[in-house]
């Protein structure tokens, strides 16, 4: 049990939100990481940067791994936005580049703002009750054809590659 009120909150809210309301949470939490980044570079802080990056590109992976993994065209392309995010905070960490940062929260903020509309809508929607309606876990095989969706062409299959 927290005795920190704050912390008691949080964990309230996270045991009792809906699914979106959780997508919607990681979602402000890598939007909170990416701008913590921003103004740790600005403060020469590299060191919190990097991990407020590692942090911000967890819950990346976070959203990534929360997508349905079947064949529909809306799957593919969200899991290619997340992939982007991914690629776009690796590289900016790699060449400490604060625009790519930006790039990334920008789209971030287009995420926030779609799933605070389907809060709006669907404000009190629960998972699914039945098994079978459940999300499944993505297997390698299933990462690997949505990864291999964004190599280019020229490029031989095989690993994983973050090529987008």
């Amino acid at each position: 049990m927290h005795n920190d009120p704050r912390n008691s909150y949080l964990e309230s809210q996270i045991l009792t939100a809906t699914p979106q309301k959780l997508r919607l949470m990681l979602i402000d939490a890598a939007l909170s990481a990416a701008r913590q980044a921003i103004n740790s570079w600005e403060e020469d802080r590299n060191s919190e940067a990097n991990l407020a990056l590692i942090r911000c590109r967890q819950i990346v992976c976070e959203l990534l791994a929360a997508v349905r993994p079947d064949e529909t065209e809306l799957t593919h392309t969200v899991a290619g936005i997340y992939m982007f995010l991914f690629k776009t905070l690796a590289e900016a960490q790699l060449l400490r580049d604060q625009v790519m940062v930006s790039d990334a929260i920008s789209v971030l903020e287009i995420e926030q703002e779609t799933w605070r509309d389907v809060c709006k809508q669907l404000p009190n929607r629960v998972a699914p009750e039945s098994s079978a309606d459940l999300p499944q876990e993505i297997t390698s095989a299933q990462a690997s054809y949505v990864l291999g969706q964004a190599e280019s062409p020229n490029k031989p299959s095989g690993g994983l590659l973050l090529d987008a």
